[in-house]
């Protein structure tokens, strides 16, 4: 919009904010105000880099054009920029009055800031080098204490976590909202040290082997410090404080140590692992008859140690019905068998210690002859369509199968052993639900669910 324009533009802004009604000018006159302001402001810059990118253009000759001798001066900054001129580079108008992004900066999401200092809680002095982070569902964001142990973070307003780290203290994580500029604290805590040696079953050193700190948690096990031995077996471990025991594990073998409630700060060493040679897992699958069955699907899953969850490893039984398999970790493992045409095994669940071993398992696929049908229905009896209902062999780590209730809440799985069985129902805006300890056949399962 040419300079002339702009002004009076924002004069007839300014003239209609004048002169409207007491009413109006209650309601829309701060809007009226600030848009004038920015049509001038925008009319400002607009003059200012016209008449400098005009006197840089006269003070150019046109390209392909000879300035005749004696000719006249080159025009002055205010007069008409000649035809043909060349173009001032965009570099040569950097900071000639180009306007500001205004709005830009209006809209621009607001930051916040959370900012304090980084305190150890035994010593109750500042901690530096300590990255304190904020994370959410959007990313993370981190700051690193300076040397009196203060921090500043700028982030959006929202929920984050908050957790401190560093290379022998931590804090606890916790959920905070920031919703403006605030302070806060953070008090960590020194990890404990361990001390030890990890021994093959010939009493040489274990080099090289991974060393984990488990704790037992609400959740399962969980792990809480990690080092690798050196050359020699030794290794010094730093883990958060707390009961744990120390586990090392290769391929082939396997120790723990129990280790006593360490507090924060504190120190053990003398700890000594002793690695066993990792035990089998054997047995044969056989159908209902006792006839041996080859080629059966023999699921193996062992709980992950420092997890709590589980490491499931498919094998294939020979043609004599028989399995074997070397376990790379121990713990609780659960043994099941599938084949085509057949029912599922029971599973078979037990637990192993470092050296132990479990031989032979006998994995009875059933005939598949039996179903299960039921319906499912709300709190108030209504058949529910849609929804997404699983089952599988109670206790079992293989996949569920799957199938949808009709519009009548009806559904039925076939070719299914005698069980005991477990069933899942999931729908959007319902909580999910779960049934236990089912026969087959069972035609009469019905599946309650309440709304969330």
């Amino acid at each position: 919009m040419p300079s002339g324009e702009c002004r009076a533009a924002s004069a007839r802004i300014a003239g209609a904010a004048m002169h409207a009604k007491p009413k109006t000018m209650k309601r829309f006159g701060p809007a009226l105000a600030l848009v004038a302001l920015l049509v001038g402001a925008g009319a400002f810059f607009f003059m200012r880099g016209n008449s400098g990118e005009s006197a840089t253009k006269a003070q150019v000759p046109a390209a392909g054009v000879q300035e005749p001798s004696g000719a006249a001066s080159a025009p002055s900054a205010s007069g008409p920029t000649r035809l043909g001129a060349t173009p001032t580079p965009m570099s040569a108008r950097q900071g000639q009055g180009a306007p500001p992004d205004v709005l830009a900066a209006a809209l621009a999401p607001r930051q916040v800031e959370l900012s304090g200092q980084v305190v150890n809680s035994q010593s109750k002095k500042p901690e530096s080098g300590v990255d304190v982070v904020l994370s959410n569902a959007l990313g993370e964001s981190t700051a690193t204490s300076d040397d009196d142990g203060n921090y500043a973070l700028r982030v959006l307003p929202g929920r984050y976590k908050m957790q401190a780290i560093g290379e022998s203290v931590a804090s606890a994580e916790v959920a905070i909202p920031v919703l403006t500029d605030m302070q806060r604290d953070v008090w960590v805590f020194s990890f404990a040290t361990i001390e030890g040696v990890v021994r093959l079953p010939g009493g040489e050193p274990a080099s090289g082997v991974a060393v984990l700190a488990v704790g037992q948690d609400k959740g399962g096990a969980s792990e809480r410090g990690q080092t690798e031995t050196e050359d020699d077996g030794n290794f010094v471990l730093q883990a958060s404080p707390g009961t744990s025991r120390l586990v090392a594990i290769t391929p082939s073998h396997g120790g723990q140590a129990k280790v006593v409630a360490l507090g924060v700060g504190k120190s053990l060493s003398g700890v000594v692992i002793d690695m066993l040679a990792n035990g089998t897992v054997s047995g044969t699958v056989v159908d209902a008859q006792g006839e041996p069955v080859a080629n059966a699907r023999v699921l193996i899953s062992v709980e992950f140690i420092s997890q709590g969850r589980y490491d499931r490893r498919p094998h294939l039984s020979d043609a004599q019905g028989a399995f074997a398999w070397l376990l790379p970790q121990f713990g609780h493992v659960i043994v099941e068998a599938d084949a085509a045409g057949y029912a599922a095994s029971v599973p078979q669940t037990f637990t192993l210690e470092p050296g132990q071993s479990q031989e032979g398992l006998r994995l009875v696929l059933g005939e598949a002859e039996f179903s299960l049908r039921g319906r499912v229905v709300d709190a108030q009896g209504r058949a529910l369509a849609g929804v997404e209902v699983s089952q599988g062999v109670q206790d079992s780590k293989s996949r569920y199968r799957n199938t949808r209730s009709d519009e009548k809440g009806r559904f039925a799985f076939e070719k299914l052993g005698k069980g005991p069985h477990r069933l899942r129902a999931r729908l959007e805006g319902y909580k999910l639900t779960r049934l236990r300890d089912l026969e087959a056949p069972n035609e009469t399962v019905e599946i309650v669910m309440e709304a969330e």
